[in-house]
């Protein structure tokens, strides 16, 4: 498979997610992280974090109280990023 990021920068990140290994998270040095189906469609496009001079990496979790998966990533400006991986 080969992907296009959908970004002009250097790629921070590459990760699958587990366990089943559906989605491919990619993030760029360009402060966007994008979620990829293995059809090479991107599903999402996150922004909120800042990411343009240090590889900031990003994991997938489970939420264990409501069950839902979400993405957290680090920033450069300090903070930790989430987003719900089921919101539009």
């Amino acid at each position: 498979m080969v992907a296009d990021a959908g970004s002009k920068t250097q790629i921070a990140f590459c990760k699958m997610s587990p366990p089943s290994s559906e989605y491919l998270l990619v993030g760029s040095m360009d402060s966007t992280i994008g979620l990829y189906n293995y059809q090479d469609e991107q599903l999402k496009l996150y922004k909120g974090h800042q990411n343009q001079f240090h590889k900031i990496d990003a994991k997938f979790v489970k939420n264990e109280t409501t069950g839902r998966n979400m993405i957290l990533s680090g920033s450069e400006d300090g903070h930790i990023c989430g987003w719900d991986l089921n919101s539009q």
